[in-house]
């Protein structure tokens, strides 16, 4: 099996290079597969999320999408008849496959995956997303809600396939740091804002709890003004970008995801707290519910009550019994991602194709 992913640059800080890292990982090294990654700003690897030596990275060193899309379209057209399977992992290099794959032969097939939720673009993106993804052989979603959408539009080809936990580790956490962590990039979008006001409102009840942010971003320097104008500049930690995200969540005692509504699309963060069995407290979003399935391992408050959200953290700081429930569901519940369940599940999919 020949399999060509391609990626704007997969030395990246996202969400999508740490999946391209995970899949191209395990179809290496557990099926023996051959796995090129295509990316077309990167110059050299220096991928934050490793890679397995097994993976060639090609890299396009060009600057800016019309010569990025250039790059892999004179790529392909010399060598994409040697793929049985290529995948797109964003909207305008599945516009370019649309394009190319008549000119490639039958025996390649097309996988285009979409990241994120269908609710958070504007009609405009959907109709481009639907126009697009129906000339795919297969339409891979992170959840059902959203293959429902794809499919009642006319998409019957659409699979669900959630990502898998990026490390999997026997221990977890043990639930006794003060400490409350959120992680990801710091932009409007994540709520942080709203996290800060949280914590404002209860953190003179709970002496000794944390919050401790990890990433970087647009909107850091005004969330630390936030953080001194609320007064808990200096019971938070903005502790930047952190590659060993699970050294970080082992420390904590739950982790908070204040995303705007309809932003996520199924979060890397959340797996990982899951395997280190770490509860989860956000704001109402299918995707996590879809994740948490039918485990107790998460609690969720309306999207956008800031006073909601603040009780629901408070509830944990207090009630050790509770916390250490839902983190023993988390860790149970993480088993379902791991790579060995997901990757027969691509497996299956991509064989059947």
């Amino acid at each position: 099996m020949k399999i060509c992913f391609i990626t704007y640059d997969v030395n990246q800080v996202g969400g999508i290079e740490r999946v391209i890292a995970i899949l191209s990982r395990y179809f290496t090294e557990t099926f023996s597969w051959n796995v090129d990654i295509l990316s077309l700003y990167s110059e050299e690897t220096s991928a934050f999320f490793t890679l397995s030596e097994k993976v060639r990275v090609i890299h396009g060193k060009r600057n800016g999408l019309k010569e990025g899309k250039k790059f892999v379209k004179e790529y392909l057209l010399r060598s994409g008849n040697s793929y049985d399977y290529i995948f797109t992992f964003h909207l305008y290099l599945a516009q370019l496959m649309a394009v190319l794959m008549p000119r490639l032969a039958k025996s390649v097939k097309w996988i285009a995956t979409e990241h994120n939720s269908v609710y958070y673009y504007t009609w405009k993106r959907k109709l481009l997303n639907l126009l697009m993804y129906r000339k795919a052989d297969r339409l891979v979603v992170l959840t059902e809600e959203c293959a429902s959408y794809y499919r009642k539009h006319g998409i019957k080809n659409t699979a669900v396939l959630p990502n898998a936990v990026s490390f999997e580790i026997p221990e977890q956490s043990r639930l006794d740091q003060k400490r409350i962590v959120a992680v990801g990039r710091m932009e409007r979008v994540k709520g942080y804002d709203l996290l800060l006001e949280a914590f404002a409102q209860i953190a003179g009840q709970y002496p000794g709890w944390k919050l401790r942010l990890i990433g970087d971003g647009v909107t850091r320097e005004s969330l630390e003004k936030q953080a001194k104008e609320l007064g808990i500049a200096d019971r938070t930690e903005f502790a930047g970008y952190q590659k060993n995200v699970k050294e970080q969540l082992l420390e904590a005692s739950f982790l908070v995801m204040p995303s705007r509504n309809g932003y996520e699309g199924f979060p890397m963060t959340a797996l990982e707290a899951l395997e280190c069995g770490v509860p989860i407290v956000a704001f109402e979003m299918f995707q996590l519910r879809e994740m948490a399935g039918t485990s107790d391992s998460m609690a969720f408050v309306e999207y956008g009550n800031v006073p909601e959200l603040a009780k629901a953290m408070g509830d944990l700081m207090e009630r050790r019994e509770k916390l250490t429930a839902m983190g023993k569901e988390a860790k149970k519940r993480a088993a379902y991602y791991h790579s060995s369940h997901i990757g027969e599940m691509w497996k299956e999919l991509l064989l059947g194709i």
